[in-house]
């Protein structure tokens, strides 16, 4: 993810919104609020969408422009403990680690889904 198109991203003439060179039109998605902007024909960025990288570099973001950004599995784990005794106190020790891997934050991924914003989802882009 990139962020967002900003109106920064586009040329405003004669009402119509054009996507600036270099910048690519995002063609994944059904988002709503396009209707709100008047668009040259086949352009589906309007501001306020989200924004892909074109990671294939042909001038669209499509399916085809899937990467792996990470890996949520950690390349190793392992752990140690150690338990001991002296007189009548007990004690022990637990350690354990994880060396690698990435955090999926299923939870932002859930909020952009564009459910109604009631209750805890208010605002949640903020």
């Amino acid at each position: 993810s990139l962020g967002f198109y900003t109106v920064d991203d586009f040329n405003v003439s004669n009402g119509v919104w054009t996507l600036k060179d270099g910048i690519a039109d995002c063609e994944v998605g059904n988002y709503v609020g396009g209707s709100y902007y008047n668009l040259p024909e086949g352009q589906k960025a309007f501001p306020g969408m989200a924004k892909f990288e074109d990671t294939d570099g042909d001038g669209k973001v499509t399916t085809d422009d899937a990467t792996i950004v990470g890996r949520t599995q950690p390349t190793l784990t392992g752990g140690f403990n150690f338990n001991g005794n002296y007189k009548n106190f007990d004690f022990a020790l637990n350690f354990t680690y994880q060396i690698g891997g990435d955090v999926y934050n299923a939870n932002v991924m859930h909020s952009m889904m564009g459910n109604k914003d009631t209750g805890l989802g208010q605002g949640r882009l903020a």
